[in-house]
Parts: structure tokens; C-alpha cells; sequence
């Protein structure tokens, strides 16, 4: 039984969301909910905690999407940086503005990547803000009887000679840390599908 000094994390998480929902001012309460409920063994309430709090729009969703990709423990030889897919906010850090859907591949062979890159962008148009890969039904289903259902508007691939390839999604610069953590696994499988077992995933500066 969990005691009152330890809550029970998904309780706390769900207390913490309900503030928000209600749109009430007291967000600092609302951190200690979610604070509670990371010390859970769930690897996934970083990445809720992040989609939370882009619902307030505040910049708290910055450091926690970059603590949930920190968290994360891909296969040996793949590397993604912190920064990767990051929320970006307001001057003063106050507020979540946007977030870039950008990622680069540095890989040895470039051939591999980008057929893996293409092998993603064929599968990324199915993915949804609240962080679900679907099936063509599935997603026909969504459309059609989910009135926030949102996935990417476009999915693209940049090969220049020189620079790393990159695969970018426009969604409209809005803040999905779910849909991001969907976005690097699908790029990853490829990846590995492919025969690229060693690469380096960011977003490049500005």
C-alpha cells in the first residue's frame, strides 16, 4: 500500500492535470503533483508531464521534454541528444511559444539513412499529438470522430550535400512532446531496419 509520504504517482499525476484542465492559476501546486508522480518507476510520465503542461502552455514543458528525451535508452550506437526536438518558449522561460520539428541524421552512410528517413516519413503522417502510431482504419476512425485529433500536416525530407540528412514535420508549431516521442522512435526503427546501426539524432541550431 502505498503511505501518504510515498502518493501513488498516477494519482498525483492525475491531480496535477486537473489543475491545469481547469485552467486555474495555482501551477506551482500543480509541479508538486507531477513532481510526486516522477518519482514513480513510470518511464513515460516524463513525456506526460511535458504534454501536460504544453496544455498551459507553460514553459515548465521545455525542461521536461528535454528530461524525457534525456531518459531515454536507445539501442547501442544510436545517440540522441537532449536537445532534440525541443519546446521553445518566451524570452523570460515563462511560456511555451512552439516547438521544432526538426531532426538530422549524422550516419556514415548516407544512403542507408536516407532510405530509413524515407522508410519514417511514409509513417509519420499516422501519428497523433496524443502520441499514437495508426493504421490507415485507425486513423480514418480518428478523423472522422475525434474532434481534437491532430497529426502532421507534412512530413518532408531535406538531402543537401554537406549537411547531415533531416526529416521535419509542419505542425504548425504546436507543442506535442507525446507526438515527438513517437516522431524518434519511428525515426530509430527505421534506422535500425535499414542497417544503420550507428547515429547521432538532433535538431540543428535556430
Amino acid at each position: 500500500m502505498t503511505s501518504p509520504q510515498f502518493p501513488d504517482p498516477e494519482a498525483s499525476f492525475e491531480q496535477g492535470l486537473l489543475i491545469i484542465e481547469r485552467h486555474g492559476d495555482e501551477l506551482d501546486l500543480a509541479e508538486r503533483h507531477f513532481d510526486a508522480a516522477l518519482r514513480g518507476p513510470d518511464p513515460q510520465m516524463p513525456w506526460r508531464v511535458a504534454q501536460a503542461w504544453s496544455y498551459a502552455a507553460d514553459g515548465r514543458a521545455a525542461s521536461m521534454m528535454r528530461r524525457a528525451v534525456a531518459a531515454l535508452n536507445p539501442p547501442p550506437g544510436i545517440t540522441v541528444d537532449p536537445g532534440l526536438l525541443p519546446v521553445i518558449t518566451s524570452d523570460d522561460g515563462c511560456y511555451a511559444l512552439w516547438q521544432d520539428w526538426s531532426v538530422t541524421v549524422q550516419a556514415e552512410d548516407r544512403g542507408r539513412t536516407v532510405a530509413a528517413l524515407e522508410a519514417a516519413r511514409k509513417r509519420l503522417p499516422f501519428t497523433s499529438h496524443d502520441g499514437r502510431e495508426l493504421t490507415r482504419e485507425q486513423y480514418d476512425t480518428a478523423l472522422a470522430t475525434e474532434s481534437d485529433f491532430y497529426n502532421p500536416n507534412f512530413v518532408g525530407i531535406e538531402n543537401k550535400d554537406g549537411t547531415p540528412p533531416r526529416i521535419w514535420l509542419d505542425c504548425k508549431d504546436g507543442v506535442y512532446p507525446l507526438l515527438a516521442r513517437e516522431v524518434i522512435r519511428i525515426v530509430i526503427e527505421e534506422l535500425l531496419a535499414a542497417g544503420v546501426s550507428r547515429a547521432t539524432l538532433r535538431t540543428p541550431a535556430g
